[in-house]
């Protein structure tokens, strides 16, 4: 996956780093199903010494299990998005962005079922760039099935920058799941293997996929 594009080869968890980073290897290419829903988890921070790289791929383990979906991690550092300065808003936009980065980045979203969001709490809000990767585009977002996995180092789990995000995606017309997981105290979150510590974390999941996958 986002999210300038590096890819090493080597096994973390048991999945290749590029496979995580949606190149995927020749053998899941070959067993992907053409009816599976393509979900990808996008990274919301891109700052030194994230959390959500960890946390992402955690959720990966699990959600990846679900049979109906092919699953992948987008990270928004892949991305060489510029900053939203067009003159007109994107809802005004006809045809294509003139900037190809952002054509890229409107066909990537079009071209996937639904997201999984991972929302760090930047003061009770969610990221800049994670809020300029969503306001580069408006159409890409209508009807989009998205499921939001709010963290934060605080005991509230990112549940402030949650609800933020969900009240900007519910004015793009995007199809928010009823479910959503908030990790409070983030840097405890997960043990020596990279897995949730917290056993309920994984039947939350399982569930936001079989909302996003309908």
């Amino acid at each position: 996956m986002k999210y300038r594009m590096g890819i090493v080869a080597i096994c973390i968890m048991g999945v290749s780093v590029s496979s995580i980073y949606g190149e995927p290897t020749h053998n899941e290419a070959e067993q992907r199903s053409p009816s599976s829903k393509i979900i990808k988890i996008l990274l919301g921070s891109t700052r030194q010494g994230r959390r959500s790289e960890k946390i992402g791929k955690a959720v990966y383990e699990i959600v990846k299990k679900n049979q109906k979906a092919h699953v992948e991690i987008l990270d928004l550092r892949e991305w060489a998005l510029p900053w939203f300065d067009d003159a007109n808003p994107p809802f005004q936009r006809e045809g294509p962005s003139a900037d190809p980065v952002v054509r890229k980045w409107s066909e990537m979203i079009e071209k996937t079922d639904a997201l999984i969001i991972l929302v760090p709490d930047y003061n009770q809000g969610y990221s800049a760039v994670l809020k300029n990767a969503i306001d580069l585009l408006f159409r890409e977002w209508s009807g989009k099935r998205i499921a939001l996995v709010g963290y934060g180092d605080a005991g509230n789990g990112g549940e402030h920058a949650a609800a933020q995000l969900r009240e900007v995606l519910r004015a793009l017309s995007a199809s928010l799941v009823a479910d959503q997981l908030l990790i409070p105290i983030v840097y405890q979150a997960l043990d020596q293997e990279g897995k949730f510590i917290n056993k309920e974390y994984e039947p939350i999941l399982e569930k936001m996929m079989e909302q996003l996958i309908v």
